[in-house]
């Protein structure tokens, strides 16, 4: 196994060990680096024709760090709901209502949960009945979340939802079109989450059109690629960290701080992150331009310093960091 990599230290101005941008470069910058030049090294192995993502973080990140061309497909909440139909309708119902949750907004002492969460549902771009009605149904008030009172709803705006869906799924096929898939591809959707529910989105979504053969490449899969959620209809999932390649304790922590992992890879649009990707970017330049072979050190090696600083609990003390891993 290659040594870790061995980076310049961050610029003057950069700050303490404490601060975003420190940790952008020596932690955060160094696991995203590993990761991509993992991906393509996988990519090459497994004969994989195209390479997509949907996760925010990734986004344009390949170019700063110097790995092939990756697709973006689209916002990941656009990409589940591309997913849904009649078929599949109420085997969606946790997804849809981990939408609800994952856009829910800092709400004040006045607007309620349930509240919040249909009005994610609006965001999405799927309508929502007159308050008229919304206020017979008793779905107005600013009320202690009803996950039953919230399914209730889903299932009978079901109609309306998938007309969204519809729109979703259209946009979605013209998008692999355009990146030039074609039936029976081997196609390969980079995430950074493990549950696997894009990977099995992007399966359902394009299974009328195309029968894709959908691999997942991972960061982390801290259960294993055959236990759990992990074991999806979507195809093969692979990861970069798993058992064969990290302690099992490191595991548990990235299983348990799934929210902290997103932000400390640039996938998190909290407020005041800003410093923490510039601190990627700058680790991303200097990586680009490093002499020596092209494959570059191990890319565990390269992970392992956030999966350290997980571990450690440092995070719980940061401002910042602190205030995601709560949300």
């Amino acid at each position: 196994m290659t040594g870790p990599t061995t980076c310049p230290p961050a610029p003057d101005g950069a700050g303490g060990a404490d601060s975003l941008r420190q940790i952008g470069f020596s932690i955060g910058g160094p696991a995203l680096a590993g990761f991509l030049n993992w991906v393509e090294r996988r990519r090459i192995q497994d004969g994989i024709a195209h390479v997509l993502i949907a996760a925010p973080g990734l986004k344009g990140r390949h170019t700063q760090i110097g790995t092939p061309d990756l697709h973006w497909i689209g916002p990941p909440a656009q990409l589940v709901l591309a997913g849904i139909d009649e078929r599949n309708f109420i085997r969606s119902l946790p997804g849809l209502l981990a939408l609800c949750g994952a856009a829910l907004p800092q709400v004040g002492p006045r607007i309620g949960p349930l509240s919040a969460s249909l009005s994610a549902l609006g965001r999405l771009g799927i309508p929502l009945p007159a308050e008229s009605v919304m206020r017979d149904l008793g779905l107005d008030a600013p009320a202690a979340a009803d996950q039953g009172r919230l399914v209730g709803f889903l299932c009978a705006w079901q109609r309306e939802i998938l007309k969204t869906c519809r729109r979703n799924r259209r946009a979605l096929l013209r998008t692999l079109q355009g990146i030039g898939l074609g039936p029976d591809d081997r196609v390969a959707l980079v995430d950074i989450r493990p549950g696997g529910a894009l990977q099995q989105a992007l399966a359902w979504a394009a299974q009328d059109l195309m029968r894709l053969d959908v691999s997942g490449y991972y960061f982390c899969l801290p259960d294993g690629p055959n236990r759990g959620s992990a074991r999806r209809p979507g195809g093969q999932m692979t990861a970069m960290l798993d058992r064969r390649t990290v302690p099992s304790r490191l595991l548990r922590h990235a299983g348990r701080h799934r929210h902290v992992i997103d932000a400390l890879l640039g996938a998190s649009d909290s407020p005041g992150m800003a410093p923490l990707h510039q601190g990627m970017a700058q680790f991303a330049h200097a990586f680009a331009q490093r002499p020596g072979p092209r494959g570059g050190p191990d890319a565990a090696d390269m992970a392992r310093p956030l999966l350290t600083y997980l571990a450690s609990g440092a995070w719980r003390d940061h401002p910042v960091l602190g205030r995601i891993a709560t949300r």
